[in-house]
């Protein structure tokens, strides 16, 4: 604790609570503490539980979020509440998860959309600004999950670097590999990601490891192809397969010589977006691309409300079951639920989900 990273993150969240706490006061919110001695609630993950002496056999749970609480407060006419929450859940240790986590609760009544992201992007703004002496743009970029899943093969993309994937559906049409015939007669994609200038860098070996970075995500393989010659040749990977076609592939995908041409197929096309999206990722990081002193903010919209549980062949919520659906889609709601999108929402920030939020159901 006596270093100085460690007073300085110490130092600095505290302005964050400070600046967060002015921000919503400003704004005519109310903070209220909630217990956290609580039942159990049906939720993303499983409850620590507390023995309750003076009951024996009895428990407590500890509250994975206010959830139960800031509803009840809504009903009782605290229309504008906050909290700086403690929040418990016992689950597998990740990268950015841990058993026990501070979150900024908000809960507003009778509010849009609208009203929610524009009252979260002040706040930002406002603790960038006091803590950190740094000015966001007045609004965020916002991006449909639809697209962000097409061109960044996540949910959460790191906009800090350009690199899209690309539709490389035309390719299986052009050349001779069974591979991407295979996936767009079954109804799924090619994607496709350009990697400008690392043709001579990335040899077959860490070509290799971007692969495994697919195949985690359910990739059955990566194939690749280097652009030579000022870009009229191919070299390596699945290049013998489309000979004389290096000009129209290079033209469409915007590739010139020197660069690295990644390619992810599958029958399932959400399975190609991702697997890919996920080498993007690792190159982001392998390569340096993002600035570390950029913050590239983003909203994420229109998620789908449901999505369809192959397991048990069933429409699960495809984040909580009390999130309002968007009004375009009450009339389809139970003909056509694949198509659903939820009042629901992501703030996503160099490749992190920062916060998320919905218009709860507040219609019987």
């Amino acid at each position: 604790l006596r270093r100085e990273p460690e007073q300085y993150a110490i130092r600095l969240r505290s302005k964050v609570s400070r600046a967060a706490r002015e921000a919503l006061y400003a704004r005519d919110f109310v903070e209220i503490e909630t217990p956290t001695l609580t039942r159990s609630t049906p939720e993303g993950a499983r409850d620590f539980i507390v023995p309750a002496r003076l009951s024996p056999g009895s428990w407590y749970a500890l509250p994975q979020s206010p959830q139960l609480f800031k509803q009840l407060l809504m009903v009782a006419g605290m229309e504008r509440y906050f909290q700086i929450a403690r929040c418990y859940r016992d689950e597998d240790a990740r990268g950015d998860r841990q058993p026990e986590f501070t979150q900024i609760d908000i809960e507003m009544s009778f509010a849009s959309r609208e009203n929610v992201l524009s009252l979260t992007e002040g706040m930002m703004q406002y603790a960038f600004k006091k803590s950190i002496n740094v000015d966001l743009p007045k609004t965020f970029e916002r991006i449909s999950y639809d697209e962000a899943i097409d061109v960044y093969g996540t949910d959460k993309p790191d906009l800090r670097f350009e690199m899209k994937m690309q539709d490389a559906a035309f390719m299986a049409e052009i050349g001779n590999f069974v591979v991407f015939k295979d996936a767009l007669s079954s109804g799924g994609a090619v994607k496709a990601l350009v990697v400008k200038g690392q043709a001579e860098s990335y040899s077959r070996k860490k070509i290799e490891e971007l692969e495994a970075a697919a195949k985690i995500y359910k990739a059955k393989g990566l194939a690749w192809i280097k652009v030579t010659e000022g870009g009229a040749k191919f070299e390596g990977g699945i290049s013998k397969f489309f000979e004389g076609k290096s000009k129209e592939i290079t033209e469409k995908l915007h590739a010139k010589a020197g660069d690295l041409i990644l390619l992810c197929a599958d029958s399932n096309y959400k399975t190609a977006c991702i697997a890919l999206g996920a080498v993007r990722s690792k190159l982001g990081k392998d390569l340096c691309l993002a600035n570390p002193d950029e913050f590239a903010f983003a909203w994420i919209i229109d998620f789908p409300l449901f999505e369809w549980n192959e397991d048990e062949h069933k429409w699960d919520a495809a984040h909580h079951m009390f999130s309002m659906p968007q009004e375009k889609y009450h009339a389809t709601l139970e003909s056509d639920p694949a198509s659903v999108k939820g009042d629901l929402y992501d703030l996503v920030l160099n490749g992190y989900e920062l916060a998320s939020g919905s218009i709860r159901i507040h219609d019987p």
